[in-house]
């Protein structure tokens, strides 16, 4: 193999608090994850030592644990005391493994710590005393980095070093001579622009490069710690980062081609989770998908280009990266193979298809795994995997609101799991099969499935399972305006969850009582339950159900008129939204924040509103949402006397409506036809 040409990176912030130290952790790991290297992490803010605590090591731990200082200055000490005689460190000795839980799962490549340095009593003061120009000028500095680089690079493909915030270090070690490129994090506001574009102009062409005849380091910018969609956000970045942005390519300071999307080519989100908890969020189990992992995963794939001398974002990364099951799952598709385990293989695509679905990504890959799964299993005539694996495709469908589809599949495994006498996996089915019928608003068809399903739960004793049945019956009557069966269904389930010490599932019941209170116009009662479920989402890191909370709070308020506050909640639920990519929960608060504007006779903002939560429902095939947005813009156009383009969208919905069978819908849009050719104002829709 050829010299890697970009093996060190150093992470450097003007300001502490953009989530740099956390940004190294968590690309350390996935570049040892996903791309199999072996990584050194050096923590370099000698100051505020942090690291080691994402890798799980507190401070007493590394009490007696030498690290980066007593390198240094061990080296310095045999230097001065044999000049060349002197033995160079051995860099084992300073570097520490992951602990056993993270280690684990880390299938691939490796990761090891070396640590600030000891952190006893003396070490601050071993800190203040050391001064980094005299190392430089009396104490052979640069050798001693030039010899530290070498063993960096035989003992690692990759070595990322988080250095201290400020501009002290710059013309120093950790930003200067050792690195090969730079990777600059900055946040949203101006004093840490302007102090990242600082640092940027004077990396470049840096006169101690220049003398040592070093390359150009490679930089790299990236926004951290972001809330992407949030509009004032956005503004900021077009007005104030872009135009930096450009100037330092302009400049020569940063290649374009490095960053073909500019600033966005790589950003960091805000996700509280994993902020509070100082963990390693590439190594999470829990598979709901986080922005912020997406994004690291798409920070170390720039890494990644870099050392094989590519550019930082290829072509190639266009792709949705995977999450850390993903990528556990894929592994165990790859070693069956290389096994020539044909079960193996075959219930490990199964479980991959599961991840896949679960994700809501890459559906037709699922269905191709599953199918290859089943040849399998029809060929081994495994019956109750059969059954599993058409219910999972059943899923899938249903995922793709191909109902008719899913039902089929459904019963197909329906079937089988009675042939087998699986009372636990028939009483799942009957539920799924009941979820079909309740999205295609079949009401009773889908009560009498959940009935069915909730008696069988009930016989095997699976109180969780029973709980979610019990949430969704109370959701049907929700939706037939059964107000008062509706709560005592859920309070049903919220005591079977509470039993189970089920958190979620308690969260998102409080959350349907309060919707229930919204539709008996108990505003209070339905604020207090949402505020609530808000603050139970939070406990548990479940940031869907947070968004989903947010706009059920807008809802409270826009239907008392407060549509200041209304808007405030559904820009948070909006960003939220698109932080988890729940595109469904965007659509519907897009929608609801036209409803906002229309209600304050906003039209043009209302109108643009309401085209944008039309694309994402088209997106996403809800065609029965599509209707309803077509039936507000119609009231928007009515609105302002334009009755031709009110008649054109109310005619729209009404097809959309019929070809959804939904009869109250269907009513709906034709008296909106019907009053096409009248004037109506904002209060009244």
């Amino acid at each position: 193999m050829t010299k890697p040409e970009t093996q060190i990176i150093t992470f450097y912030s003007y300001k502490g608090g953009v989530g740099r130290t956390m940004a190294a952790a968590n690309a350390a790991c996935q570049l040892a994850l996903r791309h199999g290297h072996r990584v050194i992490c050096i923590d370099w803010d000698l100051e505020a030592p942090g690291l080691h605590h994402y890798f799980g090591y507190s401070d007493e731990e590394l009490a007696h644990q030498d690290g980066l200082l007593d390198y240094v200055q061990k080296f310095i000490d045999e230097v001065t005391r044999k000049g060349k005689d002197g033995s160079v460190p051995d860099l084992e000795d300073y570097l520490l493994p992951l602990k056993p839980g993270d280690a684990e799962r880390v299938t691939a490549g490796g990761v090891r710590l070396m640590p600030c340095g000891r952190l006893d009593a003396d070490y601050m003061r071993r800190v203040q005393d050391f001064n980094w120009d005299d190392f430089y000028r009396e104490q052979h500095g640069y050798q001693i980095i030039q010899t530290f680089k070498k063993q960096l690079c035989e003992a690692a493909d990759i070595t990322l070093v988080d250095a201290r915030a400020g501009q002290a270090d710059i013309g120093t070690t950790p930003t200067v001579q050792l690195p090969d490129a730079v990777a600059i994090f900055f946040t949203s506001n101006r004093q840490n622009l302007r102090g990242a574009e600082e640092i940027a102009r004077r990396l470049h062409r840096h006169p101690q490069r220049v003398q040592q005849g070093l390359d150009e380091p490679k930089l790299l910018l990236v926004p951290s710690r972001v809330f992407h969609d949030y509009p004032p956000l956005q503004e900021w970045m077009k007005n104030e980062a872009i135009p930096v942005f450009d100037r330092l390519v302009q400049n020569g300071v940063i290649a374009r081609e490095d960053q073909p999307k500019g600033v966005w080519q790589c950003y960091l989100p805000i996700d509280p989770k994993y902020a509070v908890e100082e963990s390693l969020a590439v190594l999470d189990p829990d598979p709901m998908r986080s922005k912020l992992v997406e994004a690291y995963e798409v920070l170390a794939s720039a890494l990644n280009n870099l050392y094989h001398g590519r550019r930082a974002w290829t072509t190639a990364d266009a792709l949705r990266p995977s999450p850390q099951k993903e990528v556990e799952l894929r592994d165990q598709v790859a070693r069956a193979v290389q096994r020539g385990d044909d079960e193996g293989l075959a219930l490990a695509q199964y479980k991959l298809a599961q991840q896949l679905n679960t994700q809501h990504t890459q559906v037709e890959e699922a269905l191709a795994l599953l199918e290859t799964s089943l040849a399998y299993n029809q060929r081994v005539d495994s019956q109750s995997a059969i059954a599993a694996i058409r219910h999972e495709m059943g899923n899938v469908r249903l995922e793709q609101r191909r109902y008719e589809e899913a039902w089929v599949l459904y019963e197909d495994a329906l079937r089988l799991e009675r042939e087998v006498g699986d009372r636990k996996k028939e009483a799942v089915t009957l539920h799924e099969m009941g979820n079909v019928r309740k999205q295609q608003r079949e009401f009773d068809e889908a009560w009498a499935l959940y009935e069915a399903a909730l008696h069988l739960k009930r016989e095997v004793g699976d109180r969780k399972s029973e709980a979610i049945t019990v949430s969704v019956m109370g959701d049907v009557r929700q939706e037939q305006r059964k107000f008062d069966e509706a709560w005592a269904l859920f309070e049903e389930a919220l005591r079977l969850y509470r039993e189970v010490l089920e958190r979620r599932g308690e969260a998102g019941t409080l959350h349907e009582m309060g919707n229930v209170r919204l539709g008996q116009r108990k505003f209070d009662e339905a604020w207090a339950l949402h505020e609530e479920a808000r603050r139970l989402h939070r406990e548990v890191g479940d940031r869907a159900g947070e968004a989903a909370v947010l706009h059920a709070m807008g809802r409270v308020r826009l239907t008392q008129g407060k549509f200041d506050e209304a808007w405030v909640l559904f820009e948070e639920a909006l960003c939220a939204a698109r932080e988890v990519g729940s595109r469904r929960g965007e659509a519907f608060t897009l929608h609801a924040m036209g409803a906002v504007r229309l209600k304050q006779r906003k039209f043009d903002e209302a109108w643009a509103l309401f085209e944008e939560s039309l694309r994402v429902h088209r997106e996403v095939g809800n065609q029965r949402e599509e209707a309803v947005t077509l039936c507000w813009m119609s009231y928007v156009r009515r609105a302002q006397s334009r009755s031709d383009e009110a008649r054109v969208l109310s005619q729209q919905a009404a097809e959309l409506a019929e070809a959804c069978g939904d009869s109250e819908l269907v009513e709906a849009t034709r008296k909106a036809l019907a009053e096409a050719d009248q004037p109506r104002s904002a209060s009244d829709s």
